[in-house]
């Protein structure tokens, strides 16, 4: 139970008076023979509590110079500990999203050529990706988050893992085309341009059905919708029969998905025009905003891969090698950036920027050791009935900033807005403690008539 000594300075003259008089009066009453004319005579005080109080005032300063020497050197640790505030991660942090800014602007500067623009867009894409998730983890970070770091490592790894793509393709790109492969590819283009042919016709076809909406019911528009998926499907077929060959083999892929995802958004229209068929009280309005926006994606793939085609067809031309040792130039720049950004990435992760959290545990186990040898020396302090109130005021403030010192030591994490609030709030309160000793202190060798030079 902590003792009130709120009116400690006004009860101490009190209590050590009647405590000395108690300990250290053996002499017998004398009467005064003249009461109205003289003083009393004061009551001495004892010698042994005089050097009581004397010694514990020289211990109790001894105390103060540690205690105030303990708070200057943590302080100064604490205030050279700027790697590990929360302030220091929020500017790294945004300093990453910024040169992920960089590389991207970068990558969008990569040379466009027909032969280079499908590796151009991949690179592009994966700085995009990697670029948003650090610009969300330095907009939501938060101390001992984990989900957006997460985030950003998935990314990373997909862009690590593009490169690599684009860096095959670029070798395979700068190899001389073999007159098998170029044969392979004619055949290839060769059926290609049939495929093509029909796909431009099934998307002229479902331009007649949007450009007819004013004449057409939603039957027949249901009814056209289908024919034109059926036309896909055969597109599909003649997709999957195409020419295969380690050249090829990319592009086919490409265009599946690209049919695929036509069919997609084609079946979700015909749907809608069916839901106004047997809805009674009729439905939302049927939208072609989705399925204009996807048959614009096909033939943009289909665009692409002519262009590529023909690019592989004019291997030998001077263009085409003259296109892939510009962008080789612009790649070469970017991709050693962009590993230099990763690996300042990778060391601020790994160290915390800086914070060894560690170093930063030991050190904190240092300063509770040295603090249990201040509250040693409070508890070893002379003991008197008369210094109590004092004793008990040293001994409650050491034995609060202690236990915040200790707790600190267990909790303490990296980043935190807060670590220290608790201990602040203790030093407070045993700053409190330590000023109402320090008064009855002064109170009680102004009382012993002990001048404080003389300690």
């Amino acid at each position: 139970m902590r003792l009130n000594i709120g009116k400690f300075s006004i009860l101490a003259a009190g209590v050590i008076l009647a405590l000395v008089v108690a300990c250290g009066t053996t002499t017998p009453t004398v009467t005064n023979p003249n009461p109205a004319n003289q003083p009393p005579t004061p009551t001495p005080i004892p010698p042994e509590a005089k050097q009581t109080a004397q010694d514990f005032a020289q211990a109790h300063g001894l105390i103060e110079q540690d205690w105030d020497q303990f708070h200057t050197t943590f302080d100064q640790w604490r205030a050279g500990l700027t790697s590990c505030d929360s302030g220091a991660a929020q500017t790294s942090l945004r300093g990453f999203a910024s040169d992920i800014g960089e590389i991207t602007q970068q990558a969008h500067i990569l040379p466009r050529a027909s032969s280079t623009r499908r590796l151009a867009d991949q690179l592009i894409k994966a700085a995009e990706n990697e670029e948003a998730g650090l610009r969300q983890l330095r907009s939501r970070w938060q101390p001992d988050s984990t989900a957006l770091f997460e985030a950003v490592d998935s990314a990373r790894s997909e862009s690590l893992a593009s490169q690599k793509a684009v860096a095959d393709d670029l070798d395979d790109l700068s190899e001389p085309t073999s007159e098998d492969d170029l044969e392979d590819v004619r055949e290839f283009s060769t059926e290609f341009e049939s495929v093509s042919n029909d796909w431009t016709s099934l998307h002229n076809a479902f331009d007649s059905v949007r450009e007819g909406q004013d004449m057409l019911t939603n039957t027949e528009s249901s009814i056209q919708l289908a024919d034109v998926i059926d036309d896909l499907k055969n597109v599909q077929s003649a997709i999957a029969n195409l020419p295969s060959s380690e050249i090829t083999k990319g592009m086919i892929d490409d265009l599946k998905s690209a049919s695929e995802a036509e069919e997609d958004v084609l079946t979700t229209l015909k749907e809608s025009f069916d839901s106004q068929v047997s809805s009674e009280e009729g439905s939302d309005e049927p939208s072609f905003t989705d399925a204009d926006a996807k048959v614009s994606d096909v033939d943009d793939v289909r665009d692409q891969l002519d262009d590529e085609l023909q690019s592989i067809l004019d291997d030998s031309s001077s263009d085409k090698l003259a296109d892939i040792d510009a962008f080789q130039q612009e790649y070469d720049l970017l991709i050693p950036n962009w590993a230099a950004f990763h690996n300042d990435y990778n060391e601020w992760r790994l160290t915390e920027g800086g914070c060894n959290r560690v170093e930063v545990a030991k050190r904190l186990g240092k300063f509770a050791l040295s603090f249990g040898d201040i509250s040693k020396q409070v508890n070893n302090l002379p003991q008197s009935s008369f210094l109590r109130p004092m004793g008990d005021s040293l001994v409650d403030a050491a034995q609060r900033e202690e236990e915040a010192l200790r707790i600190l030591r267990n909790s303490w994490r990296p980043f935190s807005n807060d670590a220290y609030r608790a201990l602040d709030q203790e030093r407070n309160n045993a700053g409190r403690l330590r000023r109402q000793a320090n008064v009855g202190v002064q109170e009680l060798l102004q009382r012993f008539g002990i001048s404080p030079g003389g300690i």
